[in-house]
């Protein structure tokens, strides 16, 4: 087994340890307390619900160009990664905007399940990059499981009466990791460094989000969490645009180790 397949094990196994050792975290509800809760032409929370428009937009385009715009892969079988990638950006921007519409847990869970999805197999479509593509499609579904389960266990916590979103932060953050770990290898195409920029845009979208009132009271324009969806867009759309620009580089033994 090569380093990379190494690193994905190793990833989920750190994050079901994790989930077993670190202490439980419940779902707080003042979560669901948004700075702007503005309503406009009748939608609550307006402006956290119509900010899902560009990652769904960026989603769909993304998953258009991934089956029809020529050129993007080598071998179709490196497209599926990417491939669900987008397809969970698209649901990913629909669960949210229905969240916001009347945010609770029961919704939330709509809300975080489309992410789970989408930040557990993007390091598969990156892995895809590097191994022979065939070698990294088995990992799609294990992943997509992973995602997926980490959201739906956090929420059938709740209701169990001792909820723990652990797991699900613990995934996500471990799916940074590995992603750090491939961009810093060689692959099979140029533009491998664009994730950088990706990775950051994931940083500041998650600071937006914790600073979502202060950055509200800053001037009433738009809050932190609104802005953590127009950064998530913007990741997502430099996703795309790395697929879209980048060529294929000269294979080497040492760059799909």
């Amino acid at each position: 087994m090569n380093s990379p397949r190494l690193v994905f094990a190793g990833a989920l196994l750190l994050c079901v340890i994790g989930s077993v050792l670190l202490p439980a975290i419940p779902q707080p509800q003042w979560y669901h307390a948004f700075a702007d809760a503005r309503e406009l032409l009748g939608v609550i929370n307006f402006w956290n619900v119509v900010s899902n428009v560009p990652i769904g937009i960026v989603g769909l385009v993304g998953l258009i160009d991934v089956f029809k715009r020529p050129g993007l892969f080598e071998e179709r079988d490196a497209a599926w990664g990417y491939a669900c990638f987008f397809g969970a950006t698209i649901l990913a921007a629909i669960g949210s905007a229905y969240y916001h519409l009347a945010p609770d847990d029961a919704r939330l869970l709509w809300d975080r399940l489309p992410i789970g999805l989408a930040t557990s197999v993007l390091p598969i479509a990156v892995l895809s990059d590097h191994l022979e593509p065939r070698a990294a499609r088995p990992l799609i579904l294990p992943a997509l499981i992973a995602g997926g389960a980490s959201a739906i266990y956090w929420r059938f916590s709740e209701l169990a009466g001792h909820g723990n979103v652990v797991p699900y932060l613990l995934l996500q953050l471990l799916a940074v990791v590995a992603i750090v770990f491939l961009v810093r290898r060689p692959g099979r195409y140029t533009r491998g460094r664009d994730l950088w920029v990706v990775i950051g845009m994931y940083g500041l979208a998650r600071i937006a989000e914790v600073f979502d009132a202060a950055i509200y009271q800053a001037g009433e324009v738009l809050s932190g969490h609104t802005l953590k969806h127009v950064l998530a867009a913007l990741a997502a759309g430099l996703v795309l645009r790395m697929i879209r620009l980048r060529t294929p580089v000269v294979s080497t033994p040492a760059a799909r180790t």
